[in-house]
């Protein structure tokens, strides 16, 4: 659909977008919900193995459907991320169609994800779904949090 909206001015300049690897639901180019959360996975898994771990992604994504929420929760977590973090961004003013329609979007979601460092994985494997396991997942999820301070009425990072 977005490479859709750019057709007009990528046959002006002659540079057409393959649609092919278009992470999209569209019935226009046979992508079902599914396609979508492959592609994403596979775009997801790029992203993921360019990153040191411990490093985190930040992604903005805007859409009222559910389905496509948790397609791409799926993907994240099927590409390796732990999601810690989901928060709304406020614009602070919306579209034509936000302000008249009733379904549209009003608030992007930002979502924050880290790579882990492979040793709790490797840890979990070997010990199983014991309780000590979980609080090691949350120990070592904990550590990957950054630490903030209020001063003066403004967030600062510690970390």
């Amino acid at each position: 659909m977005y490479s859709e909206l750019n057709f007009l001015w990528e046959g002006w300049i002659g540079a057409l977008t393959d649609s092919k690897s278009e992470a999209i639901e569209s019935k226009a180019q046979s992508k079902s919900l599914n396609d979508y959360r492959k592609l994403m996975t596979d775009g997801l898994k790029k992203v993921f193995e360019a990153l040191k771990p411990g490093r985190w992604v930040t992604i903005e994504f805007s859409n009222t459907q559910a389905s496509v929420w948790n397609a791409i929760q799926t993907a994240l977590q099927e590409a390796g991320f732990v999601l810690p973090n989901v928060a709304a961004l406020d614009k602070q003013k919306g579209s034509f169609k936000a302000i008249t329609t009733t379904t549209a979007v009003k608030q992007d979601l930002v979502i924050s994800a880290y790579k882990p460092n492979g040793g709790l994985e490797e840890r979990f494997s070997q010990v199983g779904g014991s309780e000590e396991s979980v609080w090691d997942f949350v120990r070592t999820h904990l550590h990957y949090l950054p630490t903030v301070k209020v001063r003066s009425g403004q967030l600062e990072f510690v970390c």
